[in-house]
């Protein structure tokens, strides 16, 4: 994560921590079932440069584009914008990328 957040948007964390897991399935293609863990930065020195992966933007938490995101994402980041300690869900997909069935572990 250190290393991935330094190579796509170029910010050096200083402090993180874990708060949660996802795990993604996908009916039509197994191959594409994975994995995420979540971490939230606590500190970080920020130097934000558009890359090849990615373009940097701030948003007020009241106007983030989820429809411009993964279904999922307007599931389980509103809790990390709460601040709750741990999140973990497991979403399954249909192949025109909808969300067919969400599971909440904790």
């Amino acid at each position: 994560m250190i290393r991935e957040a330094k190579e796509e948007i170029w910010i050096d964390i200083l402090k993180q921590r874990r708060i949660g897991k996802l795990y993604f399935y996908f009916e039509w293609k197994s191959d594409w079932d994975f994995e995420v863990d979540l971490f939230l930065i606590e500190d970080f020195k920020w130097n934000p440069v558009e890359t090849e992966e990615m373009r940097p933007q701030w948003f007020d938490i009241e106007e983030i584009p989820y429809d411009k995101m993964w279904k999922d994402d307007k599931i389980w980041l509103p809790r990390v914008l709460k601040g709750e300690s741990w999140i973990e869900y497991k979403f399954y997909f249909w192949e025109d990328d909808e969300l067919k069935q969400i599971e909440k572990i904790l």
